[in-house]
């Protein structure tokens, strides 16, 4: 079996290793168990009550079943104890889940609670574990049961032959005489005869049911105790026993000790007997068994249809269905056929209008404007049960003529609008069974518009002004309150009349550029917004533009404008106008451009290198030295072509002469020359010197030549 360890450190639990935690030590105790099968572990104990029934203390047991997916299985499980039941109770394995909302939602068990389902019928074909009044299957008990012996079958048959071992009757105890004149061995004898004793009860010894079908339990204790000598030994055995309805069979039956009526549905009581017999001893008892008669009850029915009449103003009749019955019950159920009950009929309201014969009501002529009511009720004779009927009749037939019209019928409104009045005749004429009476009365009117731009108050029609492109119409309708009749006034109205506002504007008002050149944007709102009678509408349209570039250097592109760049010492200054079409409006816009910035650079160069040797001894060689001397430029940063200034040096000169000026003179002949004349001819010597020479006003460089002899 698995045992969980928790080394230096902590590690994830999961749930998986909480199960086993629980699982572990349950399996054990289970297995331990399962050995003796069904049994008590603690509790259980039956107290009987005055009326034959036992109360059983809460206990734990150990029993026999299916699991909660129905696989086999034995567990250890609480039972709760009952009060007032008859005996004996069967245990049988019971669950039922505990459930939660997991993470996803879903409610699903988190747990199964096995119990011990206590019934006092016993269970078919699935394993129980019955409990008696003498607390037979107790573990203490079970444990020394034959497939649990603590002696051996030969040590028990030792023991067995040495209980019932007799002595001689030649041996001196039978000469012991007891002063009741018997002797040692006839005591021993007696002493070793076996009897048994048999007990059988039954409560309660009798049963009372009642009209309902019902069952209800027996207690039956059965058994015998064993006397050896006179003296019990042992535990109480128990004995079979049988438990058969002999009287009133058709009503009662029981099944082990069950005992069930079945409904009395008669108007009698009804009566019957259980015997319980004793197997081996004989002994019986007999339970008095007895029924209460079936319940009688009668159900009333009583109902008019239909509830309620309506009668012309003319004389007439109706009739109205009634019924009236009676329905016999016994337990609730029906017995036999429905029976009929009188009943009787009175006018309770609107007597002067009304009559009731029966079920049948009548109505007078109505001569009068106004609509009659009344009330007929019928009553059941037995029951008291009432209903009503609601009467009513329709008042003397008036009728109404209608006249409504209206004047102009047709309006025209100018474009800026208006109100105009109309004139509106609305009235109604009565008459009664179709002759006119009285005066005409007038009869109010509503108004509805429909067209845009129109409306109406009362009898005055207004048109807005038309802020549209399009002739418009509508309709004024007049509807009469009561009679529903419609005139109409149609409505027309001239259009708008339409202009443009236009809107041009480009911002920034200047762009100012580097030296390097670039591009930049501008921004250009161009549009033109319409107009109806002078009032912008919603109505916006965009407006093309051009754009005419002036300067040097400028050019644009839509709203891209671009400076190239300005290689110039001088700024340059341009601009942009941009023109609005349609409406010729212009914007101009100022452009500038930095001047570029210039940079020079004087250098000195020589095809021959800067360093000069004469290598014989004798060699007094004369030497002239070409420079090139070139002016660098730089423009914006970037250098641009080196150009050759060598003919147009404004200045030059020999300096820094360091060495042994008695081998070597240097001598600067020509702008871009210099001659090195050789003094002595023999020996070694070297000779370091520089060449300055200037250009224009502001740049100058400076070469430095070094002469070997001899080296």
């Amino acid at each position: 079996m698995k045992r969980h360890v928790q080394v230096p450190g902590i590690r994830q639990w999961a749930a998986e290793d909480f199960l086993e935690l629980q699982s572990e030590p349950l399996k054990a105790l289970d297995g331990f168990f399962e050995e003796y099968g069904p049994c008590i572990i603690k509790g259980c104990r039956a107290t009987k009550n005055a009326d034959e029934t036992y109360n059983l203390t809460a206990g734990l047991v150990a029993l026999e079943g299916t699991d909660a997916e129905g696989n086999r299985c034995f567990k250890v499980v609480p039972f709760s104890g009952m009060v007032g039941t008859p005996m004996p109770i069967y245990l049988t394995l019971a669950n039922s889940p505990v459930k939660r909302q997991y993470v996803d939602g879903a409610i699903k068990p988190i747990a199964y609670e096995y119990y011990a389902a206590a019934s006092v019928v016993k269970p078919e074909y699935v394993p129980f574990l019955e409990l008696k009044t003498d607390r037979q299957g107790v573990f203490v008990d079970v444990l020394q049961d034959s497939n649990h012996v603590f002696l051996t079958a030969e040590e028990r048959e030792k023991l067995n032959n040495l209980a019932g071992y007799i002595h001689p009757k030649t041996h001196p105890a039978s000469m012991i005489v007891f002063d009741d004149g018997e002797t040692l061995q006839h005591k021993y004898d007696l002493s070793q005869q076996v009897t048994y004793e048999y007990t059988l009860e039954v409560s309660p010894s009798s049963l009372s049911f009642g009209a309902a079908e019902e069952v209800k339990g027996l207690s039956i204790t059965s058994y015998r105790t064993k006397f050896v000598g006179g003296v019990s030994t042992g535990e109480k055995e128990q004995v079979d026993y049988t438990a058969v309805v002999n009287s009133g069979t058709d009503t009662f039956s029981i099944e082990d000790v069950a005992v069930t009526a079945k409904q009395n549905n008669t108007e009698s009581q009804r009566s019957g007997s259980v015997l319980v017999t004793q197997e081996g001893s004989g002994k019986t008892i007999t339970v008095s068994l007895s029924q209460a008669a079936g319940e009688v009850s009668w159900e009333y029915h009583f109902s008019i249809n239909p509830a309620a009449l309506n009668f012309a103003n003319a004389a007439g009749s109706q009739n109205v269905t009634v019924v009236s019955d009676k329905q016999k019950k016994i337990n609730g159920t029906n017995s036999g056929n429905p029976v009929s009950v009188s009943f009787s009929s009175a006018v309770t309201s609107g007597s002067d209008a009304f009559s009731v014969d029966g079920n049948t009501v009548s109505a007078t002529t109505n001569g009068t404007e106004s609509q009659r009511n009344g009330t007929v009720r019928f009553t059941q004779a037995e029951s008291d049960k009432t209903a009503d009927v609601s009467l009513s009749q329709a008042a003397g037939e008036v009728t109404w003529e209608y006249t409504l019209s209206v004047n102009p019928e047709s309006l025209s409104f100018e474009t800026s609008g208006g109100t105009r009045d109309v004139s509106v005749t609305s009235y109604k004429r009565k008459y009664i069974n179709g002759s006119y009476t009285g005066e005409q009365v007038n009869v109010g009117c509503s108004s509805s518009v429909t067209g845009a731009g129109f409306s109406s108050s009362g009898t005055s029609i207004t048109a807005g002004q038309n802020n549209t492109l399009s002739d418009r119409s509508g309709t004024v309708t007049f509807t009469q309150s009561e009679s529903g009749k419609q005139a109409s006034v149609s409505l027309n109205q001239s259009k708008g009349v339409e202009g443009w506002n236009y809107t041009f504007e480009v911002s920034p008002a200047s762009l100012s550029f580097e030296a390097v050149g670039g591009t930049k944007q501008v921004s250009v709102t161009s549009y033109r917004r319409q107009t109806i009678n002078g009032s912008e509408t919603d109505v916006q349209e965009n407006v093309g533009y051009s754009s005419l570039v002036s300067g040097d250097g400028f050019s644009s592109n839509g709203t891209s404008i671009t400076a190239e760049e300005n290689i110039v010492e001088n700024s340059r200054h341009g601009s942009v106008i941009f023109t609005q079409n349609d409406s010729g409006k212009s914007v101009n816009i100022s452009l500038y451009q930095d001047s570029a910035n210039i940079n020079y650079a004087l250098e000195i160069t020589s095809p021959v290198g800067n360093t000069l040797t004469w290598a014989t001894a004798m060699d007094k060689e004369n030497r002239i030295v070409n420079l090139i001397i070139k002016r660098r430029r730089w423009i914006n940063g970037v250098e641009r072509a080196a150009e050759d200034v060598s003919n147009n040096i404004t200045a030059g000169e020999i300096a820094n002469q360091t060495g042994d000026a008695a081998f070597f003179t240097p001598r600067y002949i020509l702008p871009n020359q210099v001659e090195i004349r050789v003094k002595q001819y023999t020996g070694k010597g070297s000779m370091s010197f520089d060449v300055k020479v200037s250009y224009e006003p502001h740049l100058t460089a400076t070469y430095r030549f070094t002469c070997l002899r001899n080296p």
